[in-house]
């Protein structure tokens, strides 16, 4: 029995003088088997290895201690049974004590037996079975998961009851180093001369194994399939409990092991594990019963640093022959930073501290696995080191944060490393599609000794203005041959210009041939270069498209530059009253509407709100379109919730859209708050939307540009029927009025500048312009409790009450409009209300002094060309929300 081995380890100490455990009950606890090893300065210095059985500790002294060079034996003395209580016990055994001297936590993991067996680490009971057959036998090899200690190892008796230690050769047998080279606790860190000296040792954990059973927060679970957890690009706090690891530009996979069996599965849960044999090998070996691991796959070019260049040549290989000619030529590297799932156990609600302790004694570094190595510095000089060294950008972890399978988490943030430059552009290419007059990208050159050297080719991030504006330029500039001192993949189709026009290019990097990787056009380096593009709202707004439009007759063919638009029905009614106004007066408005409306609804998806027979018919959504389309109009493949698969969406990116949108009886164009491209103040987030929605969620398109706070009076005029919304009257504007004021005034205290526009009725919405560097549901929660705010200061005229019933005689103020499902009648649209009025944006200055019916398809294009659109400097007015609100 437990309590009568351990009647030796009690006769040999007076625990009213010794802080030692006393024998106590035993703990029977569940999981793998547990050891430790005691670095203890008795009469002589030795190591105690202890290994758990039958609820005590089996105990030898290594006078040398462990040693793991292959054919070097160490004499193991056996000793008393301890307590496992023992396992946590740090500190100084005092004079005239059995033992006296300070003693430490050296090493301390989970083991199981593997003489002629797979370590049964999941099975307890037939471990210790094992264990027992082998202590009997003389002979016991054991496969220990410590910090220091690794791999399988042999206990050896010989005649007379003595017996020895030695390592098997494995892949952790041999090291460079001296493993007793390291003094220091595993548990506390301290030496022996720290405790000697009276430093105290805080181990009051009582397991320093790291045995997943014993983790707070672990549970017992079967292995299954865990989403990655996902990061959010945002600024890195310099302050807090982070963990800070370099950002690894590969490919990202969960791995698990089970029972032997390997498989790899990328971030969209596709397997590809025979893409990658030598990684599946090493991970196969790996001392696990059963486990997931989070990792990123990259390939190592000659100088050792990462090259998602050349992981691009074998990602997508499928035969066995080039999959086994590319793990000559493109070795790979497995790096391993987080473990989910260990042995039986569900890891994902420990803490990321102790799940970093737990890999660091689990994992066996082989050939093309490692660990992740953390970075002890501060958040600024670990990103300058991790970019320094050649890694894509820096990975900040709160140490306390679980793992969330398939979220993106503010826990984890990620700050990656992106270039601008100026280049001299040489040249462009044919456009297709509604730029098929124009360009499709530029060609770009960097001098080198006199000579223009090729640097790649940029497609995104032009505006129509840019453009055209760009196209009159480089039209003037055409020479017959290439400047480039070097040839171009374009060379047969591009069209050659002198190299007078200097841009400014945002890219991730460079690949091995100097070419830029994923460049995005900035503007240019010197606005100058360009002549001013601005013109009346009536020329830009399409060349006699506005004269073609109030001349036809019921239907005609709109034609511009490069496109032509068939429309029908345009002196049908869609808001009716005195004056109505037709679908022709819709097209009028859009057409001389869109210079200023382009900034404001381009790249954002859009949700249609069609009314086919007027305002007064019925009205229906659509959000994504299956049929064909128009040439002219693009388009954006994205992750439906609804609808549970990859979805087309529309882009309006131009005027052509536009009026077709208009001819389908679009009437309120609604977007979304977040675009689909990166760059600037997105930094590089990705630009993938399909596959899943974990794939939407770490795109940009759940980075907002905006916060919301959209104000919806609940006042009524008096001559509405049961259950109708309240209709527009004058005490609803000036109550919503005195609220936006109000609003207005306390995000001014918070450091924010704001925008306001009507509705379109009484209503008003209000715009915040940020830095795209935080996720909906942060902007939501920061929006929200600004609203919370507003309510304790006026609760007797603002609610945030979801019973419509209990809104009666207030503003209604709604901050969950800040989510990547919602969409809002952006700046200028047209609203489907009486007297067809425009949700307009107004100068506080006006707000109180103008009403909603001050604006329609008649008036407004006047007033915007007489002022300007005051909201023309809302995205150079972006607020970083994360560094003013500390959040």
């Amino acid at each position: 029995m437990p309590g009568d081995s351990l009647a030796e380890y009690r006769r040999k100490r007076d625990f009213s003088k010794t802080s030692e455990p006393d024998a106590g009950a035993p703990v029977q606890v569940d999981g793998p088997l547990r050891f430790m090893v005691h670095k203890h300065a008795a009469t002589r210095l030795h190591y105690d290895l202890r290994l758990e059985l039958d609820g005590v500790l089996k105990s030898w002294a290594l006078p040398k201690g462990p040693s793991a060079a292959t054919g070097e034996k160490r004499f193991a003395a056996p000793t008393e049974d301890h307590p496992l209580s023992y396992a946590s016990f740090e500190g100084v055994i005092p004079k005239g004590q059995y033992g006296a001297g300070p003693s430490l936590i050296w090493d301390a993991g989970t083991f199981a037996p593997d003489e002629k067996i797979v370590p049964p680490f999941a099975d307890r009971r037939l471990a210790e079975t094992e264990l027992k057959k082998a202590l009997a036998n003389g002979k016991v090899g054991i496969t220990l998961r410590g910090k220091k200690l690794k791999g399988s190892w042999a206990l050896v008796r010989m005649q007379g009851g003595q017996w020895l230690m030695l390592k098997h050769k494995d892949a952790a047998c041999d090291p460079p180093d001296d493993i007793l080279a390291d003094e220091t606790s595993v548990a506390s860190g301290l030496t022996l001369d720290d405790l000697r000296s009276g430093v105290l040792s805080r181990t009051d954990m009582t397991d320093w194994s790291f045995n997943p059973a014993t983790l707070n927060g672990s549970r017992p679970a079967p292995l299954g399939r865990i989403e990655p957890m996902l990061a959010a690009a945002t600024p890195i706090p310099g302050a807090g409990d982070f963990v800070f690891e370099p950002k690894l530009d590969g490919v990202r996979i969960v791995a698990t092991v089970d029972a032997g069996e390997v498989m790899l599965r990328s971030r969209n849960g596709h397997d590809v594990t025979q893409a990658y044999p030598g990684i599946a090998a090493c991970l196969q070996q790996q001392p696990v019963s059963a486990a997931a691991f989070d990792c990123e796959i990259v390939a190592i070019d000659a100088g050792g640093r990462p090259s998602f260049e050349l992981l691009q040549q074998r990602m997508n290989l499928q035969e066995a022959a080039a999959i086994a000619s590319a793990e000559k030529t493109i070795p790979t590297m497995c790096y391993v930073f987080d473990v989910m799932h260990l042995d039986g156990y569900d890891l994902t609600r420990v803490q990321l501290r102790a799940r970093r302790e737990v890999l660091s004694r689990v994992l066996l570094p082989l050939g093309q696995v490692a660990q992740v190595f953390a970075i002890p510095a501060s958040a600024e000089d670990a990103y300058q080191a991790a970019v320094a060294a050649g890694f894509e950008g820096l990975m900040a972890k709160r140490a306390d944060s679980r793992y969330e399978p398939g979220k993106r988490s503010g826990a984890w943030l990620k700050r990656k490393k992106l270039d601008t430059e100026a280049f001299l552009v040489g040249g462009y290419t044919p456009g297709t599609g509604h730029r098929r007059e124009s360009f499709g990208g530029l060609l770009l050159g960097e001098p080198v000794d006199g000579r223009l050297e090729y640097r790649g080719k940029v497609g995104s991030g032009f505006s129509d203005r840019d453009v055209a504006a760009l196209r009159k330029s480089l039209g003037s500039l055409v020479t017959p041959e290439s400047p480039f001192s070097n040839p171009t993949p374009d060379d047969r189709t591009a069209t050659w210009v002198k190299p007078q026009i200097e841009v400014r290019i945002e890219y991730a990097n460079r690949t091995a041939a100097n070419l830029l990787r994923t460049p995005v056009f900035k503007g240019l380096a010197n606005a100058r270069q360009i002549a001013n593009s601005s013109v009346s709202s009536e020329v830009a707004a399409g060349g006699g498209v506005l004269d073609q439009i109030k001349e036809a007759k019921a239907k005609t063919l709109l034609r511009g530059d490069g496109w032509e638009l068939a429309v029908t029905n345009l002196d049908k009614v869609l808001w009716p009253g005195s004056p109505a106004h037709t679908k022709r007066d819709l097209l009028a408005y859009a057409a001389r509407i869109w210079p200023v409306l382009e900034r404001h609804v381009r790249d954002r998806p859009l949700t249609l709100l069609r009314y086919p027979n007027g305002i007064d018919g019925k009205k229906f959504y659509q959000k994504h379109w299956d049929a064909e389309l128009p040439a002219f109009v693009e388009t954006v493949s994205m992750y439906s919730d609804g609808e549970g698969g990859d979805q087309r969406f529309l882009f309006c990116n131009n005027l052509p859209t536009l009026l077709w949108l208009c001819q389908l009886a679009d009437i309120e164009w609604h977007a979304h708050l977040a675009r689909a491209v990166s760059g600037g103040d997105a930094g590089a987030l990705p630009v993938t939307f399909t596959g899943s929605s974990s794939d939407l969620e770490e795109s940009v398109l759940n980075y907002p540009d905006f916060i919301l706070f959209d104000l919806d009076p609940y006042i009524y005029a008096g001559n509405e029927k049961v259950g109708d919304e309240p209709q527009p009257n004058q005490a609803a504007l000036s109550r919503t009025s005195e609220v936006a004021l109000s609003l207005k005034e306390l995000l001014d205290s918070l450091g924010l500048e704001s925008f306001v526009k009507t509705s379109g009725a009484t209503g008003m919405h209000i715009y915040v312009p940020i830095v795209r560097n935080l996720p909906y549901s942060v902007v939501r929660a920061a929006a929200n409790t600004v609203c919370l705010e507003l309510l304790s200061r006026r609760p007797k005229e603002v609610t945030m009450e979801w019973d419509t019933t209990k809104r009666t005689g207030k503003v209604f103020l709604d901050a969950n409009q800040n989510a990547r499902h919602k969409n809002l009648a952006v700046a200028y649209s047209p609203r489907a209300k009486l007297g067809a009025t425009v949700s307009m944006p107004l100068r506080w200055d006006e707000v109180g002094r103008v009403k909603a019916t001050d604006f329609t398809l008649g008036t407004v294009p006047d007033l915007v060309s007489a002022r300007g659109d005051v909201w023309a400097r809302i995205f150079d007015a972006k607020q970083d929300l994360h560094e003013i609100l500390g959040l």
